[in-house]
């Protein structure tokens, strides 16, 4: 919060300064207090309506990131993907607005400007700020997949190994968790319900609908659109990666880990790094055909340049020791990893990650 005190600072010496407030909303949402930032964005918006309406309608992309990724660290995960959502909305405008400028174009005799636009139909999908709030929408439904919603009355005791007189009363306390489960999803129906009333416009604010969707196809659905538009980055091909582990796909994460390594020229990506180790250590090919097992075993064994996942790490280790000025991020992956697959003691994990000391960048273990 220091850094929002800061600007909040800066922001009163000229109430006028644009810039300065929307740095301030910036940070104030990544201090998750969106409704401060709200009122900070409601200073430049029309005062006769709703300035939330008002930032939809003006397609401000950079606040809507934001915001979504303020929910999802609150853990609402219906409310960020609406607005992770609503970016795609401004892209499919974008993209239905090209059918005005064409005319436009030949009528005003303005070429030049025409033949940029052809080029940007083709880089559209690609676009930093579609790619982000796809990414977004992934991980969103990825964390959904991995942690379902359970309510208090789908776990049922085992009624099996109950005396009749403690089956009674299990199954009556059973019953009055169902009942107070069913009650609460009644009462957020209808606050959902009294939400849009308010809102003519949205009729889901809560994003309740989202959430009801199978999320392992929707998050495959936006990992093929940034599969095809977005190949150039590596998170592109790290999400295809998380989705299709999950799908039982292991020859598809195989080829998307390829793509992210090739990507990644210095070769020191911590998050290629963990995925690296997760599918040599927990991956196997799912074929039965002897063909596809052989270049699978053979591409895996590539991906740790030949050597065994302990002999893998233990490389990395010397690399580190190596460098005192090694990134610190990478240096807990290497750690974690070490942690994971047993690799030396808990003494030389601890001297991977501090290294020379973390005096050496000026970090105090306090």
């Amino acid at each position: 919060h220091a850094a929002v005190d800061c600007l909040e600072k800066g922001r009163d010496l000229d109430k006028q300064d644009r810039y300065i407030c929307n740095q301030t909303t910036k940070y104030l949402l990544q201090a998750n207090d969106e409704v401060k930032a709200l009122e900070r964005m409601a200073l430049f918006t029309r005062h006769e309506s709703d300035p939330e309406q008002n930032i939809y309608d003006m397609q401000v992309t950079w606040y809507e990131l934001e915001l979504a990724a303020c929910f999802r660290r609150k853990m609402m995960f219906g409310k960020s993907l609406k607005k992770y959502m609503a970016i795609e909305k401004h892209f499919e405008d974008f993209h239905e607005d090209q059918f005005d400028f064409h005319s436009y174009c030949i009528r005003k005799v303005t070429l030049r400007a025409y033949v940029d636009v052809l080029r940007w139909e083709d880089v559209l999908w690609g676009h930093e700020t579609y790619a982000e709030a796809a990414e977004g929408i992934i991980r969103t439904y990825l964390h959904l997949h991995d942690n379902p919603a359970k309510s208090d009355f789908e776990a049922e005791p085992d009624y099996a190994s109950m005396t009749p007189a403690e089956r009674k009363k299990a199954k009556a306390i059973a019953r009055k968790k169902r009942k107070k489960a069913e009650k609460k999803l009644e009462q957020d129906a209808a606050k959902a319900k009294e939400e849009s009333n308010k809102s003519s416009k949205d009729e889901d604010p809560a994003g309740l609908d989202l959430l009801n969707k199978n999320p392992l196809e929707e998050a495959k659905t936006y990992a093929n659109s940034l599969v095809k538009n977005a190949q150039h980055s590596i998170q592109t091909w790290l999400c295809q990666y998380d989705v299709c582990v999950r799908r039982g796909k292991s020859t598809m994460a195989l080829q998307a880990l390829w793509k992210a390594k090739e990507l990644d020229k210095g070769g020191e990506n911590t998050e290629i790094l963990r995925r690296v180790v997760d599918f040599c250590k927990n991956v196997e090919c799912q074929s039965t055909n002897e063909t596809v097992k052989k270049t699978f075993a053979n591409e895996t064994n590539a991906l740790l340049g030949g050597k065994s996942l302990n002999e893998f790490l233990e490389g990395w280790i010397k690399r580190i020791s190596a460098d005192s000025k090694t990134d610190l991020a990478l240096r807990l992956e290497i750690g974690k990893s070490m942690v994971s697959c047993d690799v030396g003691s808990v003494k030389e994990v601890v001297k991977v990650v501090v290294g020379e000391g973390l005096e050496l960048r000026g970090v105090a273990l306090d």
